[in-house]
């Protein structure tokens, strides 16, 4: 179904801190391999900052990179990441599940999340944002007022990698600005600036959380069961790149069949990215014929045919009904039936490669009146 994944609370790295008398304190980041979802992996060496004082500068590297086996998969491409924080709990209770009783002061806003140029005639990736500490200009957070010279800023790091641009991996630096202890500020310190209290601990939590993987693959974009004959399907390409179509297939199960009853093959064809194809019936309405791709001839679906997109390998790409079951009349309930109705797949939804699984249109589409073309001929893929 949803392609969109979100994981929480995926540990990657533990920051942790300790104010010594007034002195210094140890910051240590622990790195823990972490496969996510088979489509990151993350490096599993120690991040250890060791001991280090008052208004030091430190900088730690770790690296995002896809797995294996997400590289070996031909359905996905992107993957879009943050590098999250929270505060990190130093006493549980006994209880199941146990409770944090005491959270440790927050060493988080001392931190900063930085990507690493890969190439110096190329510059910083534009794919990933940085996440900067009180330190440094130019971070996202919102400061009162706006120039305030040392502003606290939390927030979350962000990545993205993409096999069909060829960035497999990414490589960041967590660094600590350590403050002065309170009562104990040098003259070089800018005003305002914040200080530490001398016998807090300080620690925190960074993690990986993946928020999104994209389809490399086309999908179904728009299914029209109109009046007569005004059925169409639409394919859209959400890839960087074009896609050949050539040997792709639409198959149509129908009644509750578990083999096709009728094939469309799509013609040799490339279609762009962010393009639509359109399939429709030869003696479909004018208005769909105007944007119509490859009109056919055969008897295409009624409410209850279940339909199917398939690559030149014959592998599924995306499943409209369920294959082998006659819902009788149609799935769904109103308004998102498929029956004489116009469905829109919803934005950054990609598509369903399952066709024995439930199927509920309402989950995946938007449903609209019958005869209603007019959203056929393109589609929004990223929400507004």
């Amino acid at each position: 179904m949803a392609k969109k994944i979100l994981l929480i609370i995926i540990t990657l790295l533990i920051v942790v801190g300790c104010v010594a008398a007034l002195s210094a304190f140890e910051a240590h980041v622990i790195n823990v391999t972490a496969h996510i979802e088979n489509a990151l992996r993350v490096s599993d060496e120690e991040l250890d900052f060791g001991t280090v004082f008052p208004q030091e500068y430190l900088e730690r590297e770790f690296t995002i990179s896809l797995s294996s086996s997400f590289l070996s998969a031909n359905r996905v491409d992107d993957v879009d990441y943050i590098i999250a924080q929270k505060p990190r709990c130093k006493d549980w209770s006994d209880d199941e599940p146990p409770i944090c009783l005491e959270y440790c002061e927050s060493l988080c806003k001392f931190l900063s999340k930085l990507n690493i140029e890969e190439d110096e005639d190329e510059g910083i990736n534009e794919n990933d944002i940085d996440a900067k500490s009180y330190y440094q200009e130019g971070g996202i957070g919102v400061c009162t007022p706006p120039d305030k010279p040392c502003c606290i800023r939390p927030q979350e790091a962000s990545g993205r990698l993409a096999k069909s641009e060829e960035d497999t991996e990414d490589r960041w630096v967590v660094d600590l600005k350590v403050p002065p202890i309170e009562g104990f500020v040098g003259q070089d310190w800018p005003e305002d600036c914040p200080t530490i209290e001398a016998e807090a601990s300080y620690c925190c939590e960074l993690w990986v959380e993946v928020t999104g993987i994209s389809r490399i693959q086309p999908f179904l974009s728009e299914y029209i069961e109109g009046s007569s004959n005004n059925k169409a399907l639409e394919i859209y390409n959400p890839s960087g790149s074009n896609i050949d179509l050539t040997g792709y297939k639409i198959e149509q199960y129908f009644n509750g069949s578990s083999i096709p009853s009728n094939i469309i093959t799509i013609p040799s064809v490339s279609l762009a990215s962010d393009d639509v194809y359109v399939v429709c019936r030869y003696d479909a309405h004018p208005e769909v014929l105007a944007v119509c791709d490859l009109q056919s001839g055969v008897s295409l679906f009624n409410g209850n045919d279940a339909v199917v997109l398939k690559n030149s390998s014959g592998e599924i790409l995306d499943v409209i009904g369920e294959i082998g079951y006659d819902p009788e009349t149609y799935w769904g309930s109103e308004p998102v039936t498929t029956q004489n109705h116009t469905l829109v797949r919803k934005c950054e939804i990609s598509g369903d490669t399952n066709g024995f699984d439930f199927f509920d249109p309402a989950i995946e589409w938007d449903g609209f009146a019958q005869d209603d073309f007019s959203h056929l001929g393109s589609h929004t893929y990223f929400c507004p």
